[in-house]
């Protein structure tokens, strides 16, 4: 058996023609699934795009029932049963990578990271003149920092749903 393959998700709060994004996306997992084997989804919260990811994933899911739906968390170390079965409605399991609790206020930075970190693909909604305020964007960080490991030698490919291309820098 080969190496599990992940691909995890990062973009923007918001996006722009979400029924072009959508058709876009939704080609773009089954060819992961279909001709590369992808199988784990990984997905972290708090954009549209993540929420976006999440619903298409999740009808895929209905032909495709091998592909498995990862929530990693940033928070919430230890769950309540109660909060559990609430994420297990969505997802089909969850985990919190090591550590990410203790880097304070970096902390979804610090799990964005993880989540390239296991990846084999990494799909983002990344735009480049996206500036929601004065310093970088989480999406930005999570960006370059993927960037960064593919120069690095890390065996990732980076889909930019923004641009409609793979990013190959």
């Amino acid at each position: 058996m080969g190496k599990v393959k992940m691909c995890s998700f990062f973009g923007h709060r918001d996006t722009d023609s979400m029924l072009e994004l959508k058709n876009r996306l939704k080609e773009t997992i089954v060819k992961l699934i279909e001709e590369e084997g992808c199988q784990y989804f990984l997905f972290g919260s708090a954009s549209k795009f993540d929420e976006l990811c999440l619903q298409i994933v999740t009808e895929i899911k209905k032909e495709y029932p091998d592909i498995v739906r990862v929530y990693v968390r940033a928070k919430e170390r230890y769950l309540t049963e109660e909060r559990k079965k609430e994420l297990l409605k969505i997802y089909d399991d969850t985990i919190m990578p090591p550590d990410v609790e203790k880097t304070g206020r970096a902390l979804y930075v610090k799990r964005n990271q993880a989540m390239i970190d296991a990846s084999a693909y990494c799909m983002s909604y990344y735009n480049s003149a996206y500036q929601p305020s004065s310093k970088k964007s989480g999406t930005e960080i999570a960006f370059d920092y993927a960037r960064q490991r593919k120069r690095t030698g890390k065996d990732i490919t980076i889909i930019n749903l923004y641009k409609e291309t793979d990013e190959e820098n």
